[in-house]
Order: C-alpha cells, then structure tokens, then sequence
C-alpha cells in the first residue's frame, strides 16, 4: 500500500480486582479486554493498481522503521472493494489476539502489509491507542487475572493460596508437582520448535504464520508467501508430481496442477516493475474417445493477467505444434511442393521428388564440357592434352593471339587484337601494336614497327626498328633502331644501328 490510513481503537473493559483472603472466598467481577486493533487500508498491486475482492494481506509489527525481523506477524483473507479499500482487525486469527508483550516496553512499533505476497510497503508508524493494551495488564498480578488467585485445597484438608493453580507454599504442593529435564533457551516468533539434543528444544528454519485455511509454513524465510515458501536451493530425490486439478469427466479434461517460472521486466510508462509469468501444464486431448491422450503446454501472461495459451505443445508421441506465425531461420514452414531453380531440373509438389544438375549450365567432372563466359582458376593448370584458344594473357595484356585463318601471329604482348590486318607476324612488347589494315609485316623486337597502321610488307628486326613507319611499305630494317626516324618513306633498306 502506498497510503495507510490507521483507525485503531480498543475497547478497554475495566476489572475489578477483590482483595485477597487467606480461607476467604471473594467474588470477582472482569471484563475481557479485546486485544484486537481496527486497521484500514487499500490494497494495490505491484503495478499500483487497486485489488479488489479477496486478497491475502500479511501484517506485520517491527521494533525499528526500516530493518529488524518482525515481532509479531499474521496474515489475514480481506473483502476489497472496487477501489481496494478494506478494513480487518488485528489479532483476529488468534483468540488471544495481539500479544500484551508487544507494547510493555514503551519503545515505538512499526506495521508492515504485504498484499498477495508482493513486496512488503513502506511501516507505518502506530501511535499511542495500540500501547492502551498495556492497560490490560493492570487487572492482572503478575500477568494473571484475580481468577488465577483461587483456594487450593490440597490432599491434608487445609486451604492454601494458590496462583494459577499451583499451590503458593512450595512444600505443600511439592508432591503434586512433576519434574521435567526439557531444557530451551527461549524461542524465535512463528519458529517451529526443533529437538536439537534429547533434553534441549531451540527454534528450527522453518516457521508458521496464521491457521487454519491461511497458514503458510517458510523454509528460510519469517514471511512465506505462499502455502509452503522455501527460500534457497531445494533437492528431490524423486519424482515431482502435479497431478490433474480434479478427474475428467465425459464432459470435460482437467488440466494438471500448473508450473509457473516468472521473470520480471521494469515498465517505462508505469514506472513499475512487471511480472513476466511463464506456465508449463499438461493439458487433456481427446477426451471421452477410445484414445485419449494429451499435450505439454506452454502459456504465458504479462502483469496480473492469467496466462494464456501461446500455442507452443508437445503431444505424447513428442511432436511439435509451433505456434501461430512461427518461423524458422531462413524460411521453413511446411513442404507443398519443390521447385527447380536456376542450373537444376525435376522437382514436384507429390511423391518421391528427385532434383539434377542442369548439365547444359553446371560442368560435369570426367566428362566433355564447353564453357561460355569468362572463367577463372585459383591455382595451376595442368593438361595431358592440347590446350586450343584464340588468345591467352598474363594478368590483364594479351601474351599470345591470333588467326590462322587470317594468318595473323602474336606473341609476347604483341600486334593489335583490333587489326583486320592479314598475314602478319610479330613478337616483342608492342611490336605491330597500332596495326589496323597492314598486312604482310613482320616485326621482332621490342617496339618494331609500333606506330604501323597501314604499312604492308614491312620487315623489322632489333629494338625500335622502323618504330615510327606508318603507312609506308616495302621497307627492311635490321639492327637498333634501324630506320627508326622513318615514316611514309618506302622500300628503304637498313642494316645495323
């Protein structure tokens, strides 16, 4: 709660206390005092919303504001309204109510309220009508009320004041009594006692809060939440059973016991943290038919809603139903039929499917093939047999081209791939690279008869030979540079540099 609104009130009876005669009887007039204190809250949910209806609301009273295991504790079933108001009196689990113990000290007493187990809201300060429960103790002596203080007659015969049933003279009640070796050194609050030696009873991990339909018992932990709260690591050694909530009936399954694994997620919007609530549960299928069976469910619910159905189920032969929408990497979903694509044949939408190669689009290996494109190997190329092109280069130059019908051979980054040039034949870095309708050449060398265009029956030998000729034919240059300077003129002879 993030507002409590305390209305305490005790209804403080008055006792008269008669005096006390030795052999005298006396007549006692008391009064009850109910140790019962009116609160009013609301309750709301871990999202700040209101609860209305049944609710499980623990309280409970600390020593310090902030820190501190709680003094007393109960947890109560409260009628909520519609806008989570309700009203309960504490101490009302208990005949006795509210323990007289928790206020004869004087010091301040904190309220703590967890609602539905959640989080426990900030204590609540409680002023001064709970400590008129020490009132209470002023009809008593020594805690006991006059009653207690009745003449015991004993097996002699003479009346002897008695205080709670027990003779006040010792030697005379001294037969009466029975001995006990139990020793304890005292208790902690909702503590289970535990046998921790023969004669010695301490308080053990696990603890009660309420009765009845509203205990809770924790393993751990002070506060339980829930009917049974362990707080730590727990080991089976057996089978762990959530067995049908009721048996099936031709009408209708039943539904195991459900397992709910719960994260938490914080809300920008409301601020709040949410509970993310998985559930696993077995779920009935074909029920009321000669095979009944049934599936492994997973449902989840966000905040206070119900889980609901996410379609996610194992059935008992342990086959998936995936739920709505559910997709796989890269596509998947249910086969209605295979297609062949690109380089493949076959394919069908019924029976045995069967896929091949396109072999007119994807090589066989041990088998003729005829590429058509560009092609790369990544490594060394070997042949047994001949190797037939038009062309071959080293990285991005032609090396070796030609034309056996036209009669055209280069070789070494030579000729020009363009010419429709006839019969020429050169070898040597740019050697005839420039021809285009020149025939009958031959150069040798590097840059031999380069810029020869049209040039006919040129013959080139040595570095730079004739490497300015153009268009003029019927030339002969031997040696470095032989005729280098020459351009159109024609049937020049030159030997040596």
């Amino acid at each position: 709660m993030n507002v409590q609104k305390l209305s305490l009130s005790l209804l403080i009876a008055m006792a008269i206390l008669p005096s006390l005669l030795v052999g005298q009887q006396s007549e006692n007039s008391t009064a009850v005092v109910p140790r019962l204190v009116n609160f009013s809250g609301r309750a709301i949910d871990g999202a700040g919303k209101p609860v209305s209806g049944i609710a499980g609301v623990t309280f409970s009273i600390y020593k310090d504001q902030y820190e501190g295991a709680p003094l007393w504790m109960e947890t109560q079933n409260v009628q909520a309204n519609a806008k989570g108001n309700y009203v309960a009196q504490l101490g009302a689990t208990t005949p006795d109510g509210l323990p007289l113990e928790l206020f004869t000290s004087g010091d301040a007493r904190w309220l703590g309220v967890r609602v539905n187990g959640g989080e426990e809201q900030p204590r609540v300060l409680l002023m001064s009508v709970p400590y008129a429960l020490k009132a209470a103790d002023a009809q008593t002596l020594g805690g006991l009320p006059p009653s207690a203080f009745a003449l015991a007659i004993p097996v002699g015969g003479t009346a002897v004041a008695s205080v709670g049933g027990i003779a006040a003279n010792p030697a005379a009640s001294a037969a009466t009594l029975a001995t006990s070796d139990v020793t304890t050194t005292g208790g902690t609050l909702n503590a289970l006692p535990l046998w921790t030696t023969a004669t010695n009873v301490q308080s053990s991990a696990v603890t009660q809060t309420g009765t009845g339909a509203t205990a809770k018992l924790g393993i751990g932990t002070a506060t339980p939440a829930t009917t049974l709260d362990v707080a730590g690591a727990a080991t089976i050694r057996g089978a762990v059973t959530l067995p049908a909530i009721a048996a099936a009936t031709a009408t209708a399954g039943k539904n195991s016991q459900p397992e709910n694994l719960v994260a938490s997620s914080f809300n920008s919007t409301t601020s709040a943290p949410v509970n993310q609530t998985f559930r696993w549960q077995a779920e009935p299928a074909g029920n009321n038919t000669a095979s009944p069976s049934g599936t492994l469910s997973l449902l989840f619910g966000s905040g206070t809603s119900t889980p609901a159905e996410t379609g996610l189920k194992i059935a008992q032969n342990g086959q998936i139903s995936f739920a709505a929408g559910q997709t796989f990497p890269g596509g998947g979903g249910t086969i209605t039929g295979v297609i062949a694509g690109a380089d493949l044949t076959g394919g069908g939408s019924s029976g045995n499917v069967t896929l091949n190669l396109d072999t007119t689009k994807v090589p066989r290996l041990k088998a003729a093939n005829t590429f058509t494109g560009n092609q790369t190997v990544n490594g060394n190329l070997t042949s047994t047999g001949i190797v037939t092109g038009s062309s071959y280069q080293i990285g991005s130059n032609l090396f070796a081209f030609g034309s056996y019908a036209n009669g055209n051979s280069f070789l070494g980054f030579a000729g020009n791939s363009t010419s429709t040039g006839l019969e020429n034949t050169a070898s040597g870095v740019s050697a005839l690279s420039s021809d285009t309708t020149g025939y009958g050449n031959t150069a040798h060398g590097y840059g031999t008869l380069q810029a020869n265009s049209a040039g006919a029956e040129n013959t080139a030998i040595g570095w730079g030979a004739l490497a300015t000729n153009t268009t003029a034919s019927n030339n002969t240059a031997t040696g470095f540079e032989s005729l280098f300077a020459n351009g159109i003129g024609i049937l020049n002879t030159a030997n040596g540099s």
